[in-house]
């Protein structure tokens, strides 16, 4: 049987914790509209329950999305229909 080392603990402030979880959440700033795909990726994909939870969930970390742009998308419509 190996032992083995123990990892260095970090110190990190409340703050700090808090600031690198939304970061890692894509919830610290808005991406652009292009970048959607990515976010999505980032998340490992948007999971829901409901098809509405999954839209809001990317409409959080995505600059410029109207709420119905996610539906529009899905229905192959332009966000301008």
């Amino acid at each position: 049987m190996t032992t083995r080392t123990p990892a260095p603990e970090a110190e990190l402030t409340l703050e700090q914790a808090v600031g690198l979880r939304l970061a890692r959440q894509r919830l610290d700033r808005p991406a652009p509209p292009a970048e959607a795909l990515g976010v999505v990726s980032g998340l490992c994909g948007l999971h829901a329950q409901l098809m509405s939870s999954a839209e809001l969930t990317l409409w959080a970390r995505v600059d410029g999305l109207s709420t119905a742009t996610p539906s529009r998308r899905r229905c192959g419509r332009s966000a301008r229909s």
